[in-house]
């Protein structure tokens, strides 16, 4: 394991998105020759942990990234104002509703001082110089038989980069509030790991061929980079539900940023 390292950025293999770090480099060929699914490799930093999943593709769980007074705030901010999540065609311009498919609701916290610093501590996690990359941030609100069946993040490739301006290059999704039972987030292309103590993050008494299904801890996030850095095409294995929650009400934030306009 490492631990104590502190680290500006995350460097992964796209030059367009990231940049150089000489000590950062030599963390990630440390990760690429570790049996990711073994141990948790966790890197210390000011206010959380870092464990890194995988690699291929990049899945970071990151533990305390938001603290109980920021998580509170965000719920505030879309209480009132709440509305039944949509399904978005493959360019992104329709919405549909469809509670068979998703059931949440969801809303955009209004850019106060506390939505500022979760978008700088995400733009600073992944090493851009700006938050001009970012959609707005989502709150999302999962009652009782709340799900999302199994989607990617991302669009099509093709609307991509023919028609809109650009793709989701990776996902945080937070997890503000868990006063639930159920309500996980299943990767069915995941092996499960191997080493006992991913069993406080993931759920480990589920059916091998089930995949990871990461349990909701109020506070904890789990990062993924959607698009594969070869070819920037979205990652086949990176398929992922939000299970129904079957008691109680799980809250949640998605924030997506983007690929630049000269990705």
């Amino acid at each position: 394991m490492l631990f104590g390292v502190s680290i500006p950025f995350l460097l992964h293999e796209s030059r367009i998105l990231y940049h150089a770090h000489h000590r950062i480099a030599r963390l990630v060929e440390t990760w690429k020759h570790t049996p990711l699914n073994q141990s948790p490799i966790q890197i210390g930093r000011s206010g959380y942990t870092i464990h890194l999943f995988s690699l291929d593709p990049l899945v970071i769980y990151v533990e305390g990234f938001i603290n109980e007074e920021e998580a509170q705030h965000l719920i505030s901010l879309a209480d009132d104002n709440f509305q039944q999540s949509e399904i978005w065609s493959n360019n992104g311009t329709v919405g549909t509703v469809s509670p068979e498919i998703r059931d949440s609701q969801w809303a955009s916290p209004t850019r106060d001082e506390v939505v500022r610093r979760v978008e700088k501590r995400t733009v600073d996690f992944q090493g851009y110089g700006r938050v001009g990359f970012l959609e707005p941030l989502k709150v999302l609100k999962y009652e009782l038989g709340g799900h999302y069946n199994h989607h990617y993040d991302t669009f099509p490739h093709r609307e991509a980069r023919t028609s809109m301006e650009g793709n989701r290059f990776s996902t945080f999704f937070v997890y503000l509030q868990a006063n639930c039972t159920g309500g996980g987030t299943n990767f069915p292309c995941f092996s499960p790991p191997k080493d006992d103590r991913w069993c406080q993050f993931v759920d480990c008494d589920e059916p091998y061929e089930a995949g990871v299904t990461f349990r909701p801890i109020p506070g904890n996030a789990i990062y993924w980079q959607n698009l594969r850095p070869s070819d920037r095409t979205p990652h086949p294995d990176l398929l992922h539900s939000g299970l129904p929650v079957t008691s109680g009400v799980k809250i949640g934030l998605n924030v997506w940023t983007w690929t630049p306009e000269d990705w």
